[in-house]
């Protein structure tokens, strides 16, 4: 019998102090039932304050699990100089100040 797959997604913002880009990405969990990687990880850019950041606007992997999906794509965006920020008033005020149609 085949079990369906679980789904949960959330929105985070890339924040790069060297030069005040701003990210928001989209994030997608599909958790199934797969033994060795059951978590199929999906981010998705939406929107880019400036030219900075990472050269990417998507990309997808397999995983054991959400947190590690998670702490995967917070290390790549370290890679280019950004930390990963939950929302919050005073981000999405400075997002909306900055052009981001909330």
């Amino acid at each position: 019998m085949s079990v369906g797959r679980s789904k949960s997604e959330k929105t985070l913002v890339a924040a790069y102090a060297a030069n005040g880009t701003y990210e928001v990405w989209h994030l997608r969990f599909n958790r199934g039932a797969k033994q060795q990687k059951p978590v199929k990880f999906f981010a998705s850019l939406q929107w880019k304050s400036g030219t900075g950041g990472v050269n990417y606007a998507g990309t997808h992997w397999d995983f054991a699990s959400e947190a590690e999906a998670e702490a995967f794509f917070a290390a790549d965006i370290a890679q280019s100089g950004g930390v990963l920020e939950q929302s919050s008033p005073p981000l999405a005020k400075k997002l909306k100040d900055l052009g981001y149609a909330i």
